[in-house]
């Protein structure tokens, strides 16, 4: 799924669902409270684009280090709003999560 097409509203309901979090409002693209949980319970890390304006969301990140550059795997998301990039790299690693099994 294209999760960076999708408004605010539609990926904040996908991570509610995902979740199993029924309470409401939920907003983990735009409220840091109800997104740092989220981040740091699954180790997502976030990056500034060093090119851009833009953040880097990887969901289960790898790093590695050649020639001064730093390589990182996962699952990538890039987002000028850094809790937007950390919940679209989060429903990605689901949705690979779900293939696997």
């Amino acid at each position: 799924m294209n999760y960076s097409a999708l408004p605010d509203k539609q990926l904040n309901q996908l991570v509610a669902s995902t979740l199993d979090i029924a309470h409401r409002p939920f907003h983990p693209c735009n409220e840091i409270e109800h997104a740092w949980p989220i981040i740091t319970g699954h180790g997502i890390a976030l990056i500034p684009d060093q090119n851009s304006t833009a953040w880097l969301g990887v969901a289960d990140p790898g790093y590695v280090q050649l020639s001064g550059h730093l390589l990182v795997a996962g699952e990538l998301a890039r987002d000028d709003n850094p809790l937007r990039a950390a919940m679209i790299a989060f429903l990605k690693l689901q949705e690979q999560l779900q293939l696997a099994n």
